[in-house]
């Protein structure tokens, strides 16, 4: 009996030979390192986020530093110290008062800020290392997230990132000297000739007007929904769009159509206006017609479906009829709003489709 008891004494008093320094111990689970130990009189198990072993040595010797002096520890794990920024309050911040993106541009990256937000929100800007970013982008693409998505979450870092040194939040910009990757030359996706009729046709007419207005002027989406009356000359038949893309204001002649279409929305605009608080936008969300094009497109072609941009494509559309009129380039690069003549030459070369077409109505 008495045996027993020194036995199981021995295995209580036997050392916790666990990895670790003094009262943070560590663990492994799958490829990753936890610290655990004891404070504010409750148990901690902190994922350190980090697969090599001496690093999580040399952090568990921190944390056990920090707690033998009576420090805060959570700064050292990624936790905030009192009164530090995080990510998330400088996105925010940016959001509030920094950004210059347009109301479509901001809806648009509303994913992934919510992403960006999801996986370094509460990192403290202090902590936010190139090798975090770089690790970040590498296993979303593991994820099998394309390239075009990739750019997209850098480039949102880089400029919200940039706001904060701008404001003095950090020393440096830690996406700053990351590259984004090559896409590929994009290439214009305008809709077919018989392909635009049958979709006008299966519109409602309010949804009808806002496509016209997109195909007979080549508006960006943005600048439809920020189109203001104060820049509409009806009885010069123009419009002129402000601070677009390139940040240059540009004046677009009205065709019959779009003329037609603004005069009477003009009459629907007067005849809402009954509060006294006019919208001084010609159309402003409902501008935003993507769903509805979306779903008429789909049951008109799903086979071409996923190749197209609904609303988009009504402006390669314009800006290609354009060019295959043989109206010179820099004319529609004034029109379309282009920062360069290349980005108006893509729509003078033979796209694949073109060639494809050729080859099936010559040689069925």
């Amino acid at each position: 009996m008495a045996d027993s008891t020194d036995s199981q004494t021995a295995k209580r008093a036997k050392p916790n030979t666990a990895p670790g320094t003094g009262r943070v111990r560590l663990m492994k689970r799958g490829r990753l390192w936890y610290a655990r130990f004891r404070a504010d009189g409750r148990r901690h198990e902190i994922p350190l986020k980090l697969s090599n072993k001496e690093r999580a040595e040399r952090k568990a010797a921190e944390i056990n530093d920090a707690l033998e002096k009576g420090e805060s520890w959570e700064w050292l794990v990624d936790r905030v110290r009192p009164g530090e920024r995080t990510f998330s309050d400088l996105a925010t911040e940016y959001l509030d008062r920094g950004s210059r993106w347009s109301e479509s541009t901001r809806r648009g990256n509303a994913g992934t800020i919510g992403q960006l937000l999801q996986e370094f929100g509460d990192t403290p800007l202090t902590m936010l290392s190139r090798s975090a970013i770089e690790g970040y982008l590498a296993r979303r693409r593991d994820e099998g997230l394309g390239k075009a998505s990739r750019n997209r979450y850098l480039a949102s870092l880089r400029v919200i990132l940039a706001k904060g040194v701008e404001w003095d939040y950090l020393r440096q910009n830690p996406a700053a000297g990351l590259k984004q990757e090559s896409e590929g030359r994009k290439l214009p996706r305008p809709y077919r000739d018989g392909e635009v009729a049958a979709l006008l046709a299966a519109l409602d007419p309010a949804t009808r007007d806002i496509a016209t207005l997109y195909l007979e002027t080549a508006l960006r989406r943005g600048e439809l929904m920020k189109l203001l009356w104060g820049d509409v000359d009806l009885v010069g038949a123009s419009l002129t769009v402000r601070a677009p893309k390139n940040r240059r204001d540009r004046v677009v002649p009205l065709s019959t159509g779009a003329l037609r279409v603004l005069t009477n929305r003009r009459h629907q605009w007067q005849q809402e206006q009954t509060d006294g608080r006019a919208d001084l936008r010609v159309y402003g969300p409902r501008a935003e017609a993507h769903k509805a094009v979306r779903n008429a497109w789909h049951v008109l072609a799903p086979e071409r479906h996923a190749t197209l941009r609904p609303l988009h494509s009504f402006r390669d559309t314009a800006i290609t009829r354009l060019v295959n009129a043989g109206v010179p380039l820099p004319v529609v690069q004034e029109l379309a709003g282009h920062a360069t003549i290349e980005m108006t030459r893509r729509y003078a070369e033979v796209s694949p489709e073109a060639v494809r077409e050729a080859i099936t109505r010559v040689f069925a």
